[in-house]
């Protein structure tokens, strides 16, 4: 059931007993937020109005009703006058269960949320219902689908050998970065366990073999293009199957703002898969491709080298190619 279009733009009313106003305050600001806007009894109605006047008005200009349950509500006279109200305006009733787990009868046909099981959860999918927001999957394809339209250049096979320590962790060097030399390197374990060395024909092929790995190379050979194709490859799966790992190919050169944290900066190259970041970068979720240390602005590179080491020691399972 869609909302009424002619009320598309109108507010959500607030059906509550006044002994949940703390939990209807908490649900209003969560929307409010979200720039959705809510009526309820006390904002709205002015001094000296007619109550019984004043709610089937804010119902006919509302584009759907929240309904807030819990044992209180079984009490309250006004919520079940603006019930009868809302179902003759045909509005959508969405019943928000706050306390215990019995749906009244008249709510039991309508698909409730249980803020009491998992309130942010519950709020969140609230918001993108109204909203409009896309699911996570619908998300993901219009990512990928954008990412399909930029990778256009062709892929030449770039040799090289590959540099592993027996843990595979990135960093990058603050030494080198204080030296004006951004380059990307492994960062030998405390023990300064022996590297294995390893020769390919095709670098791609070692990206492969590593949770993380780190590109170098003089300017023009082909670092970015590797980097285009590693994308290319794992979006063809991700196209075709929700489980594979979503490729997210990111340019650094973007990162201006020398106040802005990474995960911040990620969430916006996202765009509306920006919101789902935390599980996107769950342990085989995504494969995280950062071109362009180096096209970082001159001021803010030893900071942003310094922001982007940290982020990665947050989490070691993250997939990264650099």
């Amino acid at each position: 059931m869609k909302i009424n279009p002619a009320n598309r733009d109108g507010p959500v009313f607030l059906s509550y007993a006044r002994s949940d106003f703390a939990d209807c305050e908490q649900i209003k600001t969560a929307l409010e937020k979200a720039d959705i806007t809510c009526w309820r009894d006390t904002d709205d109605i002015e001094p000296g109005d007619k109550w019984l006047e004043c709610l089937p008005e804010g119902l006919s200009n509302a584009r759907a009703m929240i309904v807030l349950w819990s044992e209180a509500s079984e009490q309250s006279a006004y919520m079940e006058r603006e019930f009868h109200q809302a179902e003759k305006l045909k509005l959508r009733i969405i019943p928000i269960i706050i306390q215990g787990n019995n749906v009244p009868f008249h709510l039991q046909d309508r698909n409730a949320i249980y803020l009491n099981d998992d309130w942010n959860t519950g709020i969140d999918r609230l918001i993108r219902y109204f909203s409009g927001a896309p699911t996570q999957r619908q998300a993901e394809l219009d990512w990928l689908q954008t990412l399909q339209q930029q990778l256009k250049n062709k892929y030449t096979p770039l040799a090289g050998e590959s540099l592993q320590s027996s843990k595979k962790q990135v960093s990058i060097a603050q030494t080198m970065v204080q030296q004006g030399v951004l380059e990307h390197l492994a960062r030998r374990v405390a023990q300064q366990l022996p590297e294995q060395k390893t020769e390919f024909e095709d670098i791609q092929t070692a990206f492969s073999q590593v949770s993380r790995a780190v590109l170098l190379g003089e300017p023009g050979a082909g670092k970015t293009t590797t980097l285009r194709k590693l994308a290319s490859d794992s979006l063809a799966l991700a196209l075709q199957n929700a489980d594979g790992p979503i490729p997210l190919l990111v340019s650094l050169g973007r990162w201006t703002d020398a106040d802005q944290s990474f995960d911040a900066f990620l969430q916006e190259q996202l765009g509306s898969l920006g919101p789902y970041l935390n599980k996107v970068l769950q342990p085989g979720r995504c494969q995280l491709l950062l071109d362009g240390l180096n096209e970082t602005l001159t001021e803010f590179r030893e900071q942003k080298a310094r922001q982007l080491n940290q982020w990665l020691q947050q989490d070691k399972h993250r997939q990264l190619v650099c």
